[in-house]
């Protein structure tokens, strides 16, 4: 079957530098937002089959690499700095493929997914991970577990989950997230600002932005660091976040320990269709490792 090429639009917003600090009362610096400086690009971008075919192709054989917080980033970074390339691929399908459930077909099978990453995870930090970065990629493993289960659908079926903050570069404070705030403390400045970007009017739409911005730094600094107040108690309870799995006690020791214990725990706790979906799981997971070499 021949495949038509695949094209998008690249947007590119030039001219915009707007700096605030909440714990200053102060208004928003904005720089160059003249709109005669101001300028949107829409460069529409093609892919030829040729490229549409490398794209499947990559998409196969690499998972994605989801970004989801500084913190989680970091972790995660600093423990597969000095693993193989295998080791890197095999944390990142067990995020996408296990943990965000991304070809998980049912609630069932999600839920066996998700408890039989998380002893993945356990797996490589006990065979590969360095010991000075277990404890935290295994931290950061359970705060995505934890992230997945916020998972929500709204009625067109699109799926979301909780975002969480990052640290502002160089502090141990979160970033503000202004949009939130304007949605939350300004629902209607908030629509005319949402309405003009997806109408692609972004000039609008950073107006009514930046608009909001300047006023609440200047009336309303106390904004800013609730908002940091409440992420930092989100994280929290994410970090908090109890996480149900059955597999937890299985053998970690050996692939065949693994797999022996994780076929008892799927035997007894769920139905025939998810027992093959996760031995498959499994099959692929210690298929794409390389040699224990410590």
């Amino acid at each position: 079957m021949e495949m038509a090429p695949l094209s998008f639009y690249r947007t590119t917003i030039h001219g915009l530098d707007l700096s605030i600090d909440v714990n200053q009362r102060q208004a928003a610096q904005l720089v160059n937002v003249d709109k005669s400086a101001m300028t949107l690009d829409a460069e529409q971008v093609q892919i030829s089959q040729e490229g549409r075919k490398q794209l499947q192709d990559d998409i196969i054989s690499q998972p994605a690499h989801r970004f989801f917080s500084s913190d989680i980033d970091n972790a995660l970074s600093q423990a597969l700095a000095d693993q193989p390339e295998q080791v890197s691929q095999a944390v990142y399908r067990i995020i996408d493929e296990n943990l965000m459930n991304s070809s998980a077909l049912n609630g069932e099978q999600r839920q066996a997914s998700l408890a039989l990453g998380l002893s993945q995870a356990a797996y490589l930090a006990e065979h590969y991970i360095n010991d000075e970065q277990k404890q935290s990629f295994l931290d950061a493993m359970k705060q995505i577990a934890a992230i997945s289960q916020t998972r929500t659908t709204d009625e067109k079926g699109n799926v979301s989950y909780y975002n969480p903050p990052s640290y502002i570069p160089g502090t141990t404070e979160y970033k503000v997230d202004w949009s939130a705030i304007m949605k939350e403390k300004e629902p209607e400045k908030y629509e005319k600002y949402r309405e003009a970007l997806e109408s692609g009017d972004a000039v609008k739409g950073l107006e009514e932005f930046i608009s909001f911005v300047s006023t609440a730094a200047i009336k309303h600094p106390d904004w800013g660091r609730e908002y940091q107040n409440n992420a930092a108690r989100q994280v929290n309870e994410l970090k908090q976040a109890e996480i149900s799995n059955p597999f937890a006690d299985i053998d970690l020791s050996t692939p065949s320990g693994f797999m022996s214990g994780a076929l008892e725990v799927l035997k007894n706790a769920f139905n025939e269709p998810t027992l093959q979906y996760a031995v498959k799981r499994i099959d692929q997971f210690f298929a794409s490792l390389p040699d224990i070499s410590r």
